[in-house]
């Protein structure tokens, strides 16, 4: 009974513990309020409501750690790739969701539907969303806007500028009028197209801000529309500004926030009590009025998959606390945050403190996250390309080109647009094909017929079926990369070689003079025997098909990326494994017999054909399997030399086996029909002939005997 009670208790005691959850976050300042009261506020609303959830804040920064925002963001990616349970809840940079998506639970499968149409669906396109899922929400935000000296344009009497060419124009103007009162501190934009990420944001915004219109999407990087774009920035830095002011730092634009010393500033949302009272902030400008964009930046809040279902349970409670709109807007209130729900910018208390106007009208551009997986690498690389024009002399279209390059896939398609080596390719497989077809056709010519006589019509015919199929591999290599395309072209080429194969080793296998009762089996059941093989291929296939390839880019320095299939599975290389050692079995056993019927008369000429072709076939397997191990980084020569090995496998067995055959008796044309009837003529007469002779020996003979018998006659009177 004492036991029971123990028992009991320490039950009890069990359900009473509280559930832990550890949140990871970074400080760039160890100063982050806003982390630190989120926690404190949920964990005061757990207790108060018996929740037993606590959550504790780890914190990373400055003050506690050497670590750096880079090496913070490898860290997440670290511990999310090993599953380690050491953190529930990650708070992390919107530009790495890329990165960590498929490591976080899809929120759109445990919250409210609600809870998330509160928030604005294209900042969580733009910034939440890795693969149709939703991974994350916005904690906190960040945009680009545009700080205007207001002092400065009424004492001149200008308006704020709502595009481009309006700010040139008055920034000359109002520079030019303040250089004349010895103001030469002044600035008039100052741009922040530094060496920094920040550089990659203020290009993309702006190239963004010259779309056609507001609903349009972000404009092609090869357009007409980008090419504008970074002519625009060239002419404002060149016509008011300079290189310095335009490549400064970030510490360069805050100063220029604080001091109230610009005309033009273009930053992002500063606490406003730093902010000189000079400053008006506005939404940036376009090339049409009414058209602008500012680059969203910001944290997200994420949850770790493979949680426990209590740990999962809890983790979505603390969750829907955080990101509620009563603490979005309890924070917006104190301007801790810009929220990133809009209905709190239509709020009559908020808006008193607030710039909701600015907010309301801001056409937010997220950082094009979802391009690479390795954004800084790419960031820094679009940055660098990008300022050839700008601060170099390259052509706007130029270092577009190269950029684009940086994330585009290029393939091998039937368009001219970038190679004519997939129309050629195609053009030739097309007429190779046709003409196997059509040389199907002389296998029903009686004149054709003695040189067809090594196998029977219709394992001819599933021979060129056979290469046909060898030939339609090439067809999976064009276009985009797929996973069905990786499985169809190994299992195309290998069930066609299977085809062309299997009517020759029936046909080696029953002119065998050796007895034997598997060998009779053979040659009574050969379809039994082609249906054995086919169904042994379809098995191998079926198997393949069932696992998935992992398709890999190859990523080219300042050249053209592509993808490449591989299978890292091992059950998929073991199967892939058996399949090939299966075809080459098959050609050892074709070997094997041509060596025993290599002296047979009546099959020299097609067994030394036949031999030819394989040896043939051989090499050039070597050559297709050493491809796979040789890195290849053109795409285009890539294709290339794998469709022109697929072609010579067929076309080379094709005229070995089939097409030399057809030569020959092109060479060797006689009409069967005219020569039989003139061998049955020949014959004919040949009898006649030799009737006649026996006959006139036969009267010979008669008179001869009669001629002998009188003269016997005569001599005995």
């Amino acid at each position: 009974m004492l036991l029971i009670r123990i028992f009991i208790l320490l039950l009890c005691l069990g359900i009473g513990e509280s559930v832990r959850l550890d949140t990871l976050a970074l400080s760039l300042d160890g100063n982050n309020d806003l982390f630190t009261n989120f926690i404190k506020d949920f964990n005061s609303f757990s207790s108060e409501n018996n929740l037993n959830i606590n959550v504790k804040l780890n914190l990373f920064s400055n003050l506690n750690s050497t670590i750096n925002y880079n090496d913070y963001a490898s860290m997440i990616e670290v511990l999310l790739k090993r599953n380690s349970r050491k953190y529930d809840i990650y708070l992390y940079d919107n530009i790495y969701t890329e990165n960590y998506g498929k490591y976080l639970i899809d929120l759109k499968k445990y919250l409210p539907e609600d809870h998330i149409k509160m928030y604005d669906s294209n900042v969580l396109s733009q910034t939440c969303s890795y693969n149709n899922k939703l991974v994350g929400l916005p904690i906190s935000l960040g945009y680009s806007i545009l700080y205007v000296n207001q002092v400065l344009l009424n004492k001149y009497n200008r308006t704020i500028p709502e595009t481009w060419d309006k700010l040139i124009e008055t920034g000359k103007f109002i520079i030019n009028e303040e250089r004349k009162l010895n103001n030469t501190s002044l600035i008039a934009y100052n741009g922040l197209f530094s060496d920094s990420s920040i550089g990659l944001c203020s290009i993309y915004e702006f190239i963004y801000s010259c779309r056609d219109s507001v609903d349009s999407p972000f404009p092609k990087l090869l357009s007409e529309t980008s090419i504008k774009a970074l002519e625009l920035i060239k002419r404002i830095k060149e016509e008011i500004s300079s290189d310095y002011e335009f490549r400064s730092s970030d510490e360069f634009s805050m100063m220029k926030i604080i001091d109230g010393n610009a005309l033009f500033l273009k930053y992002f949302i500063f606490p406003s009590s730093l902010v000189n009272n000079a400053y008006k902030m506005v939404q940036m400008p376009g090339r049409k009025k009414g058209i602008s964009g500012s680059i969203t930046v910001g944290f997200n809040m994420g949850i770790q998959e493979k949680l426990s279902d209590e740990k999962l349970k809890a983790a979505i409670t603390a969750f829907k606390f955080m990101t509620s709109k009563e603490i979005q807007r309890e924070y917006t209130l104190k301007h801790m945050l810009v929220t990133g729900i809009p209905s709190l910018f239509e709020d009559e208390e908020v808006c008193k403190n607030s710039e909701c106007e600015l907010f309301r009208n801001i056409q937010p551009i997220g950082r094009p996250i979802n391009k690479t997986k390795n954004f800084d690498e790419y960031s820094e690389k679009f940055i660098n390309y990008i300022y050839e024009f700008l601060y170099g002399n390259k052509t706007a279209k130029e270092v577009l080109k190269k950029v684009d390059d940086l994330t585009n896939i290029y393939y091998i398609s039937i368009n001219t647009k970038n190679s004519y080596i997939g129309i050629v390719v195609f053009i030739i497989n097309s007429v190779v094909i046709l003409f196997m077809i059509i040389s199907v056709i002389f296998l029903f010519l009686e004149n054709f017929e003695p040189f067809y006589k090594f196998l029977s019509i219709d394992f001819w015919i599933i021979y060129i079926i056979g290469l046909i199929i060898i030939l339609n591999a090439i067809l999976t290599k064009y276009g985009m990369i797929s996973n069905l395309k990786c499985k169809l072209f190994p299992i195309l080429i290998s069930t066609g070689l299977c085809l062309s194969f299997a009517p020759f080793l029936h046909k080696l296998i029953i002119i065998l003079p050796v007895n034997s009762e598997i060998l009779e089996w053979i040659r009574r059941h050969k379809y039994i025997f082609l249906f054995f093989l086919i169904f042994i291929e379809i098995l191998f296939s079926g198997l393949l098909f069932l696992i998935d390839f992992d398709i890999e880019d190859v990523l080219i320095n300042e050249g053209q990326n592509f993808q490449i299939c591989k299978m890292n599975n091992i059950y998929g290389k073991l199967i892939f494994g058996i399949q090939v050692f299966f075809n080459f079995l098959i050609i050892v056993t074709m070997l094997l017999y041509i060596f025993l019927e290599w002296n047979l008369e009546k099959t020299r000429y097609d067994i030394r054909l036949l031999v030819s072709s394989l040896y043939i076939n051989i090499l050039l397997f070597i050559i297709l399997f050493l491809l796979d191990i040789i890195k290849i980084n053109d795409y285009k020569m890539n294709f290339l030399i794998q469709e022109i090995i697929l072609i010579l496998i067929s076309i080379s067995n094709y005229i070995f086996n089939y097409g030399i055959k057809l030569i020959i008796g092109f060479f060797k044309k006689e009409n069967l029909r005219l020569k039989f009837i003139k061998n049955i003529g020949k014959e004919f007469i040949n009898k006649e002939t030799i009737n006649d002779s026996v006959l006139k020996t036969n009267v010979l003979n008669d008179s001869s005997f009669k001629t002998f018998s009188y003269i016997r006659i005569f001599e005995n009177q």
